[in-house]
């Protein structure tokens, strides 16, 4: 699923959620913008992170946020990958497992797609089951 030509803007993309997404657009080659209402110095990291991928990406400062279709479920403050939530039993979610940003990214990657061209007006929830 490359993203090659497409451009991403990030909201919030300096920190947990927004960070693991903004490297996964990157990661499929779209060219991303961070944009980051204070923390200046987090976005500069996840540029430099961005920047060692090879993606073309910078940075802005906003002062309003705009919400994206994909709905999150919340996060436990230690970021978990993949494969160790996978080793962990949560029976808070019915997917039996904790959450983590790369699956939140993953939906996100999917909407930006060429994949997705005709999905409109829809918000996913990225739950687990947790939001059924």
């Amino acid at each position: 699923m490359a993203l090659a030509g497409r451009v991403a803007v990030v909201t919030g993309g300096s920190c947990e959620i927004g960070r693991g997404i903004a490297m996964a657009l990157g990661g499929q080659r779209a060219s991303v913008v961070i944009a980051y209402r204070s923390n200046k110095v987090s976005a500069q990291n996840v540029l430099r992170q961005l920047q060692t991928e090879g993606a073309e990406c910078f940075a802005v400062e906003a002062g309003l946020t705009i919400t994206s279709r994909v709905n999150p479920s919340n996060l436990d403050e230690k970021e978990l990958a993949v494969t160790e939530a996978r080793r962990i039993r949560d029976a808070r979610y019915p997917i039996g497992r904790p959450p983590t940003i790369d699956g939140v990214a993953a939906a996100v990657e999917f909407f930006d797609s060429e994949d997705a061209e005709f999905i409109a007006g829809q918000v996913l929830n990225v739950s687990g089951g947790w939001l059924i």
